[in-house]
């Protein structure tokens, strides 16, 4: 299991190493001039101001040296100031970042809740009716896209059934049950699909746990139908919906771009559709290097995740 862990991490400081220079140079090698994208008036500038501003942001330094620089400033969690506002882009995204992940989180939670039971019984309905319905109330829920569902749970419970509050932001300290009631509809966008996933690969995952040989035994020994259910196949089936889940929550947070803009949520997001929209570049690098770095550490935690929940893994059997 040490070994494992040991061989995890260094992947996940590698592919964290990767995602940083990955974004380092992508944005340097976009179209357009950064340095009159933050002097803001391409048309009225003399070349020496432009020069003065390159040499004052670094930039007139080779690409490979501007690199090493900004690589050991992140590794110091300083990512820079906005070209806009010249606040410190950690600080902005710190206080953006944890809504996002409360969005998140929350739409897991609906996923999981959701998911999880839905699937089981579906697995143990087989053929009936009832399998057919969750079949196809998941495959709705996956074909409809988000901004779609959305709305429509916007327009229904916010302004047909006047339910919910249809947008907005209150802070959790000052308002908590306006907050929890803005959370409802974003989170329930996100986790209706996410519970769609989880339902199908629940199910799929279910069905093949208990044609295994131990299922079997564990019925001719005489143990209750529920005891076989949750003891013995729902652990093993558990395995790739904990894979899938990983995976998916980097969806999430790629997702909650449309959702944090049709719900007014000032996520992490909302920082970076504001931010291109300004062409503030160092902006939008940090907030894409800190969702790409929060995606690696999800993958790290799910696979830590599943040496725990298989055996197999480790003690490098699979």
């Amino acid at each position: 299991m040490r070994a494992y862990v040991v061989q995890r991490l260094s992947l996940a400081l590698f592919l964290a190493l990767g995602s940083a220079s990955l974004v380092f140079f992508m944005i340097n090698l976009a179209p357009g001039d950064v340095v009159l994208a933050a002097l803001g008036d391409a048309g009225g500038l003399t070349a020496e101001q432009v020069r003065l501003k390159r040499e004052d942001l670094g930039l007139d330094r080779p690409l490979l040296v501007q690199y090493v620089d900004w690589l050991g400033r992140v590794v110091r969690a300083d990512l820079g100031a906005s070209f806009v506002n010249g606040r410190s882009i950690a600080r902005d995204i710190s206080l953006s970042l944890p809504r996002t992940l409360e969005l998140v989180l929350a739409a897991l939670l609906v996923g999981l809740v959701l998911g999880i039971p839905a699937g089981v019984y579906s697995a143990t309905q087989q053929d009936h009716w009832a399998d057919h319905v969750l079949m196809g109330a998941s495959l709705l829920a996956v074909s409809v896209p988000s901004f779609v569902s959305g709305t429509l749970l916007l327009l229904f419970f916010g302004l047909q059934l006047r339910w919910l509050p249809v947008s907005g932001f209150v802070s959790l300290a000052d308002a908590p049950w306006l907050h929890l009631r803005l959370l409802v509809l974003p989170a329930a966008t996100l986790g209706l699909f996410m519970a769609a996933l989880i339902t199908r690969m629940t199910r799929a995952t279910m069905l093949e746990v208990n044609r295994s040989d131990f299922v079997r035994t564990a019925r001719s020994k005489g143990l209750p139908e529920r005891l076989v259910l949750l003891r013995h196949a729902l652990k093993n089936a558990l395995i790739p919906v904990v894979t899938l889940t990983g995976v998916e929550v980097g969806t999430l947070l790629g997702g909650t771009v449309i959702i944090e803009f049709v719900f007014t949520w000032p996520g992490v997001s909302t920082l970076l559709i504001t931010a291109a929209n300004r062409r503030d570049y160092p902006m939008v690098q940090g907030v894409v290097l800190v969702i790409a770095l929060a995606f690696v550490l999800i993958n790290l935690l799910v696979d830590l995740l599943n040496a725990y929940l298989d055996p197999r893994i480790r003690y490098g059997r699979a």
